[in-house]
């Protein structure tokens, strides 16, 4: 880009948003929404992940020195985080506008042929805010910040979203599956919850195992 495991102490501040995510939204929907001049590539516009929660914890941290994406991914491993998904970032600068005044914000990722790309947000020399999407090219310079998510963010998500449901379920329902006496629609839903319990315990298992 032009000029442009486990948890660990690591020198330098950090900033923590948590931001709704719209992930209905198409990529340039996403972009759109933060009201930014667009200086993007389409194709690597069609490429941004889309995440998978429609709440996200982002946190930036800054490395302070000219950086290559190889390096910067060493940087994220260093913190225990991933590179934040571009919707998550969108979402940060829509809700607060002018964060990228003082805070030049981006992401990374591969592409489907393991190249890097980038989406990026800051204040252009006209003092308009911008949104960038590209391959990357060259290194990051000093005065970014960088958007991550904790590793075990989706499997947490997950659980969370499963918590929800069984609540909404219902004491009563409860009752009655451990008695035997549900309709076949209500035994069919305690067999899917049942399921995606098994499988979140699953991903929290890796989770724990990859710490």
């Amino acid at each position: 880009m032009s000029s442009l495991a486990q948890p660990v102490t690591v020198a330098g501040p950090t900033i923590i948003r948590t931001v709704r995510v719209n992930r209905a939204r198409t990529p340039q929907e996403a972009l759109a929404a933060t009201e930014r001049r667009q200086d993007v590539n389409d194709a690597a516009v069609a490429e941004m992940p889309r995440g998978d929660s429609d709440e996200a914890e982002v946190i930036f941290f800054k490395v302070g020195r000219w950086i290559s994406d190889d390096d910067l991914e060493k940087e994220y491993e260093l913190r225990g985080l991933v590179p934040a998904d571009p919707y998550a970032l969108a979402a940060v600068n829509e809700q607060d506008p002018v964060f990228s005044v003082d805070y030049p914000n981006g992401t990374h990722w591969k592409n489907a042929n393991d190249r890097w790309c980038y989406a990026a947000f800051d204040r252009w020399l006209n003092d308009d805010c911008g949104v960038h999407v590209h391959g990357s090219r060259n290194e990051w310079s000093t005065g970014w910040w960088f958007a991550g998510l904790r590793k075990n963010h989706s499997a947490m998500v997950r659980i969370t979203s499963f918590d929800s449901d069984l609540f909404e379920w219902g004491d009563a329902l409860c009752l009655r599956v451990m008695v035997g006496n549900v309709t076949p629609e209500e035994k069919a839903t305690a067999l899917e919850l049942i399921d995606r319990l098994q499988n979140t315990l699953t991903e929290m298992k890796k989770v724990v195992e990859s710490i």
